[in-house]
């Protein structure tokens, strides 16, 4: 990820400022309200968004309001919620639900969930029924060094120029193509067996069957869908069976076919 050489440098003068301001409020375990302005400023240094582009308690005509939105005048990019700085990572999965809630009503498929050291990107399926919610990207601001390219780089898909790039498009469908399932297809499709079975027969001497490999594979990974098959072509029809013939045993014991034993009866 790359967003040019300007962004870069407003991350590493402004991200270690913050992380100070942060520890601080953890020391002081303080509330919401002094965590969300240190994280609207966090919104406008580091990140780089406009004031103007941010507007706080913002909501509809039911009376409910998130903490803010990110938009220009035409376009609601995020819904941005934020929580007190103690709370604990694992307690982001039951505030989750209030960011789903925020994007199916103002009809936003981008949420932001933070406490101001932990930040998560949500992408809001609003059209689904359910409405769900995937997590796209998340990161500690604690654990980054502004000093390393690659720690940095970890902030760029929350950056205003991220936007035009399309850069958590681009992470969310890839976060897609990498599901469980589209891996076991893969790894068991006839391309990747009939590979592993020229290697078996290069490297071993022996070739084994795609059959026996995806077997093999399965039991060296018990977490992949039982019932996913891969993208494997369909198997050769099997060829009609020949017609049974039946056998039956005449008075001497040796046995003839069944055609001949109605003529045996006339005799």
């Amino acid at each position: 990820m790359n967003l040019g050489v300007r962004v870069d440098t407003r991350i590493k003068e402004n991200l270690k400022k913050y992380q100070t301001q942060l520890l601080r409020l953890k020391e002081l375990n303080a509330k919401e309200p002094p965590t969300e302005k240190v994280a609207m400023d966090m919104l406008c240094d580091l990140f780089g968004y406009d004031l103007e582009h941010v507007f706080g308690q913002y909501g509809n005509n039911n009376g409910r309001a998130c903490d803010a939105v990110i938009k220009d005048d035409k376009k609601v990019f995020y819904v941005f919620e934020c929580k007190r700085v103690g709370t604990e990572k694992k307690e982001f999965n039951k505030h989750v639900r209030q960011v789903i809630e925020y994007c199916s009503t103002l009809n936003v498929p981008w949420g932001i969930l933070s406490n101001g050291i932990y930040w998560q990107l949500y992408y809001v399926d609003v059209k689904a029924q359910p409405v769900t919610a995937t997590l796209v990207w998340d990161f500690d601001v604690l654990e980054l060094s502004h000093r390393q390219a690659a720690h940095r780089e970890v902030l760029l898909p929350l950056c205003r120029e991220a936007i035009s790039k399309r850069l958590k498009e681009s992470i969310l469908e890839e976060k897609r193509a990498l599901s469980t399932e589209n891996i076991a297809r893969v790894l068991l499709s006839d391309e990747v067996l009939k590979a592993i079975s020229g290697v078996f027969k290069r490297k071993v001497g022996v070739r084994v069957d795609m059959d026996t490999l995806e077997a093999k594979i399965r039991e060296l990974c018990p977490n992949l869908p039982e019932n996913i098959r891969g993208f494997r072509a369909p198997k050769k029809k099997d060829k009609p069976a020949q017609p049974e013939i039946k056998v039956v045993v005449n008075n001497e014991g040796a046995p003839k076919p069944a055609s001949n034993c109605e003529e045996n009866k006339n005799i």
